[in-house]
């Protein structure tokens, strides 16, 4: 009862973005959602990211452990989601390489699902300091371009 099921938001930034791009092919409860420098395809990302020795250690290697990649992936989900999505990347980023929101950002807007990608491109794996102020007015905008109007 202490939250308006009308108007809830997501927000993830890094492994909150993997986790949070699963909630949201698990739920329509959202109205909008925000997912920063986040990896979606831990197989692609192997080969693109400096995860790889994490990737490794925890998955094993791309090639001889496929399911585990799979499981730990966004994968087929993609196609549940259907909240509208902006996603955010940095250009500079190796530990979530920009392709990484770009695969994301395709596959949802093929699906018809709002969606924008807003990508600093001097940016590494952070919110960059003298762009918070852009980037918290561009979340804010997002937001509120899909809550409900009676919302106060």
């Amino acid at each position: 009862g202490w939250a308006d099921p009308e108007a809830l938001l997501l927000q993830g930034f890094s492994y909150g973005a993997l986790i949070g791009s699963f909630t949201l092919a698990r739920s329509d409860s959202f109205v909008a959602a925000v997912l920063e420098h986040g990896n979606y395809d831990y197989r692609s990302c192997y080969g693109t990211s400096d995860y790889h020795g994490f990737l490794e250690a925890a998955l094993g290697l791309p090639w001889e452990d496929y399911e585990a990649y799979e499981r730990s992936s966004l994968g087929k989900g993609v196609a549940n989601i259907e909240t509208p999505t902006l996603l955010v990347a940095g250009g500079e980023d190796f530990r979530s390489p920009m392709s990484q929101s770009e695969q994301l950002y395709t596959a949802l807007r093929r699906q018809d699902v709002p969606a924008r990608l807003l990508v600093y491109a001097r940016d590494a794996h952070e919110v960059s300091t003298n762009r918070r102020e852009h980037r918290l007015t561009q979340l804010e905008q997002w937001y509120e371009r899909f809550l409900p109007a009676t919302w106060e």
